[in-house]
C-alpha cells in the first residue's frame, strides 16, 4: 500500500486497524464509559467523549450519539435510520458493536490514525473481546476504512476481512453513492464478521 491518496474509482488505501475499535485500556469504565457484551436492538451506544489514550494530532472527535455518526451531515435522515437499524441488528445477532462514520474531512491526518482515535475515544466494542467495528467514509478525500478490534484475528486476517467488506461497498462508491456504500458495508458485516 502506498501513502498517496488514491481515487475511489481506481483504488483505495484501506487497511483494517487492528485494535483501533476497542477500548485501549481498562480506565474507560472509571471515566463513565459503558460497554454491553450483547446489547438489545434498543440499546444505543451513547457515551461521553473520553480522554484519549494518546495524542491524536488535534482531531476533533464528534460526540457518539448513536451507531451512525455524521458530522458531515451527508446522510439523509431516512437513510441514517436504516443504517442504525442494520447496525443494531448486527449487534443483536453477534454481540459486536459497530458504528458507521461519515466525516467531512481528515484535516490532513492519516485515516488510520483518525479511525484508531475515534474507536478508542468512543470505546467501541467489548473491552475483553476487543470486537468493535467501524465503517469510516470521508467522501471529500476519497477515503474509506473498515477498522476492527484485535478480537477478529491477526492483522493479516483482519485486513482480509476488512477488504471483503470494502469490496461489497465498492459498486455503490464507484457510482458516487456514499450512503449506499455504507449500507452495503453494514449489511455485509453479519456475513464477514459473524
Amino acid at each position: 500500500m502506498t501513502a498517496a491518496r488514491a481515487p475511489i474509482l481506481v483504488a483505495l488505501a484501506l487497511i483494517a486497524a487492528t485494535g483501533g475499535c476497542s477500548p485501549s485500556n481498562g480506565d474507560d469504565a472509571a471515566n463513565g464509559a459503558t460497554t454491553n457484551p450483547v446489547a438489545s436492538t434498543d440499546d444505543r451506544p451513547i457515551r461521553p467523549n473520553l480522554p484519549m489514550a494518546r495524542d491524536c494530532g488535534g482531531i476533533d472527535v464528534p460526540v457518539l450519539k448513536g451507531r451512525v455518526i455524521d458530522p458531515a451531515n451527508l446522510i439523509p435522515d431516512a437513510d441514517e435510520t436504516l443504517l442504525e437499524q442494520h447496525l443494531a441488528q448486527y449487534q443483536a445477532r453477534t454481540g459486536h458493536e459497530a458504528v458507521a462514520v461519515m466525516l467531512p474531512t481528515l484535516n490532513g491526518k492519516d485515516d488510520g490514525l483518525v479511525a484508531r482515535c475515534l474507536g478508542d475515544s468512543w470505546s467501541i466494542g467489548d473491552e475483553v473481546r476487543q470486537d468493535g467495528v467501524m465503517l469510516m467514509l470521508v467522501p471529500s478525500e476519497e477515503r474509506v476504512r473498515v477498522a476492527m478490534g484485535s478480537g477478529f484475528g491477526n492483522a493479516e486476517e483482519s485486513n482480509r476481512k476488512a477488504q471483503q467488506v470494502i469490496d461489497g461497498m465498492m459498486p455503490s462508491l464507484r457510482r458516487g453513492d456514499m450512503v449506499g456504500g455504507l449500507k452495503e458495508g453494514a449489511q455485509s458485516l453479519s456475513r464477514i464478521l459473524p
